[in-house]
């Protein structure tokens, strides 16, 4: 099977930081574009940036570590076992068949339920229309 791009571009990664030196020399490349960027204007310090940059760049830095303590507390969760078979009840076929069925019928009811309303809500529209153009037709015929 073919790997994608992104499996591809991972393995490189492990292959390339598993030896130190090919590591180092990864690392030195990028201190030294990151300067180039400094010294180009592509990138800023954050004591250079304006003080909403500043706001816009410390409210991407909490985004990124409130994801990532949520991804880690994810992963902690995983790394606990599942629950043992034994403890789960059996369902029969005929359990679920009629739990889908309860599920089917709820939600046609909700369905039914919101047409008639959108149908009661178009109908009220409709009176206080006629109420109004009663209103107005007695007015002008009373002179």
């Amino acid at each position: 099977m073919a790997l994608s791009a992104a499996e591809k571009q991972r393995r490189y990664r492990q292959r390339r930081d598993a030896d130190p030196e090919r590591k180092e020399k990864h690392q030195e490349k990028m201190r030294k574009k990151y300067r180039e960027d400094l010294t180009v204007g592509k990138r800023k310090k954050v004591g250079e940036l304006t003080e909403r940059g500043k706001r816009t760049l410390r409210k991407k830095w909490r985004m990124e570590k409130k994801n990532r303590k949520k991804r880690q507390k994810e992963v902690q969760n995983l790394v606990t076992p599942p629950n043992s078979p034994n403890c789960q009840p059996a369902v029969t076929p005929a359990q679920t068949n009629s739990s889908l069925k309860k599920k089917r019928s709820v939600a046609k009811c909700y369905r039914d339920m919101a047409k008639k309303t959108a149908e009661i809500h178009t109908l009220k529209k409709k009176l206080q229309m006629q109420k109004k153009r009663l209103q107005r037709f007695v007015l002008y015929q009373t002179p």
